[in-house]
């Protein structure tokens, strides 16, 4: 205790240089660990509101202004844990005003103060911040593609976000997560439910955390991550090797629904070299992607000799080395079926 203290000035440059619109998802997931069965978001140019409607409204009037203070670190199923989000958006106001139950706490250049209310539900974030009409813009974009959860009602600008169509649901995904043990916080194994959505008209496949986008992807769909998604400072992104793994999870489900156009995508390709996929799912994928009979390029006489024998032969530069590797695994090499077929 007492070891620190905080630059206002320093936090609030920092908090400033975040994008507006992830700093409004940090209320709006705020409102939805708290249960609340309706959230509305409403932007203009000299600032923003959030409202909710959750029961409790914000318990403990220190989750307002204690930087790292947060009352849902033990459970990997809520969105936040870092104690960060609403404070940053706050720290990136000129003024800020949050009303919740009982409690309506002010900031602005006098400093912070506290005051009772009559408020009896929910809680209403009032932010002064002025912002250019491209940066709404892009603001109310990213907040319209989170996925509400069924029965929650969120609204940007006085339209609803319509909750996409789900394509599938993936239970019990072994992935990495976020779970804090004896005041420790580390990276654990646990099954997590993956879901698969439709992305709305003009919407780019997201890869999300219980609704919250995270991070655009080449995947055509979002997927929905049902707990805590370990990210990288400043929170914009996951790790590389666990989109992968999520991807992986994906390709492993959906490849006896895909086309080949579809197989033939950088994101298949990128698992596939990259990822131990399993060989079952390395077999439909060449029966889908190359006709029968392939063989993989080797010698230029072996190559020749194949094609005579009937063979498709797969030019290596067709594919990235890792991609080659793993299709050894299932296809054999030109030479290797040329010196078969002589044997035979």
């Amino acid at each position: 205790r007492s070891w620190f203290e905080i630059s206002d000035d320093g936090w609030s440059r920092l908090s400033a240089s975040r994008p507006l619109g992830r700093l409004l998802l940090e209320p709006v997931q705020n409102a939805l660990d708290a249960g609340a069965s309706s959230v509305t978001v409403e932007l203009d140019e000299n600032g923003l509101v959030v409202e909710d409607d959750a029961e409790a409204g914000i318990a403990d009037e220190r989750l307002v202004y204690t930087l790292f203070l947060s009352d849902k670190p033990l459970d990997p199923t809520r969105r936040g844990r870092m104690g960060r989000g609403l404070k940053e958006l706050l720290a990136a106001a000129e003024r800020a005003t949050v009303h919740t139950m009982g409690s309506t706490i002010t900031f602005d250049e006098g400093g912070r103060r506290r005051e009772s209310n009559t408020r009896t539900r929910g809680t209403r974030i009032e932010v002064q911040r002025r912002s250019s009409p491209e940066e709404r813009a892009s603001a109310e974009a990213r907040v319209r593609t989170i996925i509400p959860p069924a029965g929650v009602t969120a609204r940007v600008g006085g339209r609803p976000i319509r909750r996409p169509r789900l394509v599938l649901s993936l239970p019990g995904t072994d992935l990495e997560t976020v779970v804090v043990e004896a005041g420790v916080e580390r990276a654990a194994m646990r099954a997590a439910r993956l879901d698969v959505f439709a992305p709305r008209r003009g919407e780019q496949g997201h890869l999300m955390e219980m609704g919250i986008p995270i991070e655009p992807w080449n995947v055509p769909w979002h997927c929905d991550v049902d707990q805590r998604v370990p990210l990288g400072e400043g929170r914009a992104s996951a790790p590389e090797r666990y989109v992968l793994a999520v991807k992986a999870a994906l390709l492993d489900a959906m490849v006896h629904r895909l086309d080949r156009r579809d197989l033939r995508a950088d994101w298949v390709q990128d698992v596939i070299a990259r990822w131990p996929v399993r060989s079952t799912l390395l077999d439909a994928y060449v029966s889908k992607v190359f006709p029968r009979g392939s063989v993989l390029g080797g010698g230029s006489r072996a190559n020749d000799r194949a094609r005579q024998l009937g063979a498709h032969v797969v030019d290596p530069g067709a594919v990235s080395h890792g991609a080659w590797m793993a299709l050894g695994r299932v296809l054999e090499t030109a030479d290797d079926f040329v010196r078969r077929r002589a044997h035979e």
